[in-house]
C-alpha cells in the first residue's frame, strides 16, 4: 500500500464518521419534531379543557408555556439543522479532495471517464434531472464519492433547495405558527373572560410571552438566512480571497 492509498483509507474513514453524524443529526431532527407535535397537543388540550374555568390556567398554558416550550425544542430543532449543515460542507471538501486525488493519480478507469458523461447526460433527461437532452451536466459523476457535490451544483443557484429547502421552510415555520397560534388563543381568552390587565399574573404572561414570541421571531429569522445560503457555509458573508486554484477542478 503505496502512501496515495493510505492518505485514501484515512479521508474514507472520515468520510464514513461524517455520514454517520449526518444521519443522527437527521434522525435527531426527525425525533424533535415527532416528540413537540405530541406535546403541543397534550398541551394544547389542556389549555382548551381549562378554557371555561375561572383561573389562569388556559391564559398560562397559551401564553406561556407553549412558545416558551416551542422556543427550545426550535433551537433544539436549529441546533441538529447547523449540525447537519457543517457536516454536510466538510463532506463536500473531503469529495473534491478524493475527486483530485483519483483524477492525478490516475485511478479513475479511462473508459469511464470517455463513455460516462454521454451516458449521464441522457440519463438525466430521461429520469427527468434535466429539461433537454442536450442540457449540459453540471457534475460528470466519474469520481465516486459525489454526493454532496452532485446536490450542490445540481441547484447551486436555488440556496439549499437541493437539500429539500421547501421542507425545511415548512418545519421551521411549524414552531412560528404553533408561537403565534398559541399567543392568539391566549389573547382570546383574555377578551372573553375580560380579565383585570392590571393584575400581576397578567402583567407577567404579557411580558414573558412577548420576549419569548420576540426571540422564536428573531432566532427563526437569523438561522433560517444562515442555513439558507447559496452553498456557503454558515457564514453569509462571501470570502474575498481569491480560490486557490489548485482545488478547482473540472467536474
Amino acid at each position: 500500500m503505496d502512501n496515495t492509498d493510505r492518505y485514501v483509507s484515512l479521508v474514507l474513514e472520515e468520510y464514513k464518521s461524517l455520514r454517520d453524524e449526518s444521519k443522527q443529526a437527521t434522525i435527531n431532527m426527525w425525533t424533535a419534531m415527532q416528540w413537540t407535535s405530541v406535546i403541543f397537543a397534550a398541551l394544547f388540550g389542556v389549555g382548551l379543557n381549562q378554557w371555561s374555568s375561572e383561573g389562569p390556567t388556559a391564559l398560562l398554558v397559551f401564553g406561556l408555556l407553549v412558545p416558551c416550550f416551542s422556543l427550545v425544542t426550535m433551537l433544539f430543532w436549529l441546533g441538529e439543522a447547523v449540525r447537519l449543515k457543517r457536516t454536510g460542507d466538510y463532506i463536500y471538501l473531503l469529495e473534491r479532495k478524493l475527486a483530485l486525488i483519483f483524477r492525478e493519480a490516475e485511478r479513475i478507469p479511462d473508459a469511464l471517464t470517455r463513455l460516462w458523461p454521454k451516458i449521464q447526460q441522457n440519463e438525466e433527461f430521461r429520469i427527468r434531472i434535466t429539461d433537454a437532452p442536450e442540457e449540459k451536466t453540471l457534475v460528470t459523476l466519474v469520481a465516486p464519492l459525489s454526493w454532496e457535490t452532485w446536490l450542490r451544483e445540481r441547484r447551486s443557484q436555488r440556496g439549499i433547495h437541493a437539500h429539500q429547502g421547501l421542507l425545511f421552510a415548512f418545519r421551521l415555520g411549524f414552531f412560528l405558527m404553533v408561537s403565534v397560534g398559541s399567543s392568539v388563543l391566549a389573547l382570546l381568552w383574555l377578551s372573553e373572560q375580560q380579565c383585570p390587565v392590571h393584575s400581576a399574573i397578567y402583567k407577567l404572561v404579557y411580558i414573558l410571552g412577548g420576549i419569548v414570541l420576540v426571540a422564536t421571531l428573531g432566532n427563526a429569522i437569523y438561522w433560517g438566512r444562515s442555513l439558507n445560503v447559496k452553498m456557503r457555509p454558515l457564514n453569509t458573508k462571501p470570502s474575498t480571497s481569491p480560490p486557490d486554484s489548485t482545488v478547482l477542478l473540472d467536474h
